[in-house]
């Protein structure tokens, strides 16, 4: 069984390098998909619930100086 940490995780980074505009919003609904996924799941810690709300909250543009920069929004 693939690691479910590390395709949330691997989704968020993939997303917030993203450059290409037209993908952007690809990566960061899949990435998005990832983290419902997981903070669904009933193993999920205290700790990882933290991360995986940083990460989503990482992905709007208003919180993201990076995905901003990288569609021109800002």
């Amino acid at each position: 069984m693939p690691d479910r940490n590390f395709n949330w995780q691997t989704l968020c980074e993939t997303a917030i390098h993203e450059i290409n505009p037209d993908k952007l919003a690809i990566c960061i609904v899949a990435a998005e998909h990832a983290i419902a996924q997981r903070e669904s799941l009933v193993d999920t810690t205290e700790l990882e619930r933290h991360k995986l709300a940083d990460a989503r909250s990482m992905l709007t543009p208003e919180q993201n100086c990076f995905v901003g920069r990288k569609t021109g929004r800002i």
